[in-house]
């Protein structure tokens, strides 16, 4: 059995995220309550030739606003499921969507 051990970040602060964006790649900052911190959400791409990926939930901290969020800083435009809460997502290359996950589909 191979086992992978992820390493647990801590909050992230003002610069610590690059979004590497443009052309046919954007991006998706995920809300989520407080309760989430450490989690992982998947990311599932209705086309099958793009990869799943997947982000933990980590306290944010900008311009002295905390807020919780998981973040995709690049993905190849196109429609996406949320895994656990059945939302759709359509990212747009060039730009980042911000949205709430639904948690109350899955809590």
């Amino acid at each position: 059995m191979h086992v992978v051990e992820e390493t647990a970040y801590g909050p992230s602060w003002d610069g610590c995220v690059l979004l590497d964006i443009g052309g046919p790649i954007g991006a998706l900052v995920l809300n989520t309550p407080s309760s989430w911190v450490g989690h992982e959400i998947d990311l599932v791409p209705s086309d099958p030739a793009l990869p799943h990926t997947h982000s933990a939930v980590r306290e944010r901290v900008i311009a002295g606003h905390t807020f919780y969020a998981a973040v995709y800083p690049r993905l190849a435009q196109g429609h996406y499921v949320l895994e656990g809460s059945g939302q759709e997502v359509t990212i747009d290359g060039g730009r980042v969507l911000e949205l709430s996950y639904d948690v109350g589909v899955c809590s």
